[in-house]
């Protein structure tokens, strides 16, 4: 044995010329580590693995307090239920960095935006960005100066300390200037097209939008934590931020399970509440089950993260965390948005939390349309508010897909058929639909859930469960499910559909609601929420099946020159599913006349295609009778758009 050991000791020794011959960024840091040790060794004295101050100064400290045990305290008990939880892309959330967590491409390349010099590059087992120094740009966009026109910005270096997402895309965040916080690098990583985009082209915001320096310990952590405490000491100017788990974890949603592992311990102890609580009927006290507890507490445990709230931002909350735990009533700590006509936030509400602007996360009649505030949704489902209705009545985080976590069995219309069983007989379904009942017509949430909200890059289907309402779409501008599914009909069509078959009274419409095609008004003339929900659904294939996948080509095209960025990005994908626009050729972040020329070409390929399936109205459509596009009136509505500025970050 001792002569392995002094092999050892020699073999490692052996390395430590080469490190510093070659210096250690050459070297996988378990190297240097090791030629560390073996010195050590060699000299008698204890190891200890070399400190990063820098990450142990900036990155969130992970403490168990407050009765929180973190998941890894919950898997023996319950293996199953971690190993389905620790599928879901709620567990990644937040990760700190590593050649295992880390999906984006940090190959040394330098990319460019907005006059600005990136490199994301990989050292050994550690990421770094070599970037413009956030803190001195913040400070000088705050004096007002414009950041896109300084040439040479002081250029930092700085170590990735942790990162966002998993699914779509991610994050990474680096030390910022101030006293131990994390600052946004300013791009996402694509992790399906394994491209890096930079931050403001990713969400819907205005062209030209100033930059952002979004803070990770203000900001994020509210959500991708568990039990947060961001440790903002406001007079002192100084963060020290603590969770006790990164992401979203078992005690996220069951609460703090000190209480529960001290009852169950003991075996005999477990039996006993077991039965207490079965003859009780409540559940076992010592820890939440969403499932067993009213449906307001357990949807509102979703919504804590799941909702656009004038939340409890005060100094207490930034220095102390924000004081919600699963089954809480969460109106004790933060103020659900119910925003509607004339049910705004209260003017001193609105004075407290200016950060808060509700025409981005609402449609006009009080409809939530950002991705990820599902909770306000449900907020005004009458399934929620006169029913029993939860988050759980369709989605499940153990007994699911992680890609959507819909519960098994919930798939189709099985979730809606749980209240409303009369609808089970196909005949009955098709009578109220008026759709053959196996086509997407008769699928509940195709009519009851449309595509109206927005998130990274796609439509998601609205939470407010509601009914297809011409007058809604007129008065308040939010699409509706017939016309987002029938591209190629008017609002004044589905008025009248929807008044034969439900006895809708039929509003009033001016002239251009009831002769052109209303997605195509959303598409050109709308604002950018209107015109990107719409430029989804021209790709979406069961609008193609009721529409017709022919004539959409030449409009979806015009959007290829947007001034959203996101537009553009949507508009690309849903032209690329359309006949004879496979190849297309674009870069949505290309210069205006690379996008330009690439419109004129994907317009040019389709009226040399030949055109079918043409509607039997093509004036409905912008088409001539001959099916050439009416390019006068496409030109009009696109210098009547809607530039009011939309800004939808999630």
């Amino acid at each position: 044995m001792r002569i392995v050991e002094v092999l050892l000791c020699g073999g490692l020794l052996a390395l430590v010329p080469l490190l510093l011959v070659f210096g250690r960024r050459r070297w996988p840091a378990w190297i240097a580590s090791g030629a560390a040790l073996a010195g050590m060794v060699a000299a008698g004295t204890a190891w200890a693995p070399p400190r990063d101050e820098v990450r142990e100064q900036y990155q969130p400290r992970i403490v168990e307090e407050g009765g929180f045990v973190s998941s890894r305290s919950c898997k023996s008990c319950h293996p199953g239920e971690f190993a389905s939880w620790h599928r879901t892309w709620h567990r990644t959330m937040t990760q700190f960095p590593s050649p295992e967590t880390v999906a984006g491409d940090f190959d040394g390349r330098e990319r460019t935006h907005r006059n600005r010099r990136y490199v994301f590059d990989r050292r050994g087992d550690e990421f770094w960005v070599t970037m413009p120094d956030p803190g001195w740009e913040e400070a000088e966009q705050q004096k007002g100066v414009d950041l896109d026109l300084v040439e040479h910005p002081p250029i930092v270096e700085r170590k990735v300390l942790l990162t966002t997402g998993s699914h779509r895309m991610q994050t990474y965040w680096v030390r910022g200037d101030g006293d131990s916080y994390l600052v946004q690098v300013p791009w996402f990583y694509h992790i399906a097209e394994r491209r890096w985009i930079p931050a403001e082209d990713t969400f819907l915001t205005p062209p030209d939008e100033p930059r952002s320096f979004t803070v990770w310990n203000t900001n994020c952590i509210r959500c991708h934590a568990v039990n947060p405490i961001p440790g903002e000491d406001l007079a002192a100017q100084h963060i020290r931020s603590r969770t006790v788990e990164l992401g979203i974890a078992c005690e996220s949603c069951h609460g703090p399970a000190e209480e529960h592992i001290r009852a169950h311990s003991n075996p005999l102890g477990r039996y006993s509440r077991r039965l207490a609580a079965r003859d009780e009927a409540a559940g076992d006290p010592t820890i939440v089950h969403p499932a067993k507890i009213a449906h307001e507490r357990s949807a509102e445990i979703c919504g804590q993260c799941h909702s656009v709230f004038a939340a409890a931002y005060q100094a207490s909350s930034m220095r102390d965390g924000f004081r919600y735990h699963a089954g809480d009533d969460i109106s004790r700590s933060r103020k659900m948005v119910r925003y509607g006509t004339g049910d705004e936030v209260a003017p001193e509400d609105r004075e407290k939390y200016v950060w808060l602007d509700l025409d981005y996360y609402f449609w006009k009649d009080g409809t939530a349309r950002a991705g990820g505030d599902e909770f306000n949704g449900l907020l005004e489902t009458a399934c929620y508010q006169r029913g029993t209705m939860s988050c759980l009545s369709c989605h499940s985080m153990h007994d699911s897909d992680p890609q959507q976590q819909i519960a098994a069995g919930m798939t189709g219309n099985q979730a809606c058929l749980q209240c409303h069983a009369e609808m089970r007989d196909a005949a009955a379904l098709a009578a109220h639909t008026h759709h053959p009942a196996s086509s997407a017509g008769s699928l509940c949430y195709d009519c009851h859930m449309p595509h109206t909200s927005y998130a990274l890059y796609s439509a998601t289907r609205s939470h407010r469960i509601d009914s297809p309402s011409v007058e809604l779409s007129a008065k308040f501008g939010r699409p509706n499910a017939c016309n987002l599914c029938h591209l190629d009909q008017t609002l004044e069509w589905t008025g009248e559909k929807l008044a034969e078959w439900y006895g809708q009274p039929e509003p009033d419409l001016d002239d251009e609601q009831r002769e052109t095609s209303a997605a195509l008004l959303w598409l050109l003339r709308g604002d950018a929420a209107q015109r990107i929900i719409a430029a989804w659904h021209m790709g979406w294939a069961p609008a193609l099946e009721a529409s017709g996948r022919e004539w959409p080509a030449p409009f979806v095209a015009e959007l290829l020159d947007d001034p959203y960025s996101a537009v553009r990005y949507v508009a690309e994908k849903s032209l690329r599913k359309l006949p004879g626009q496979e190849d297309l050729r674009y870069d949505f972040l290309a210069p205006p006349s690379a996008r330009r020329a690439a419109r004129e070409r994907a317009i040019s390929a389709w009226e040399k295609s030949a055109r079918r399936g043409v509607p039997d109205d093509p004036a409905r459509v912008l088409l001539d009778p001959e099916g050439a596009v009416l390019r006068e009136r496409i030109a009009d509505l696109l210098h009547r758009r809607d530039d009011t500025p939309i800004e939808i970050r999630e």
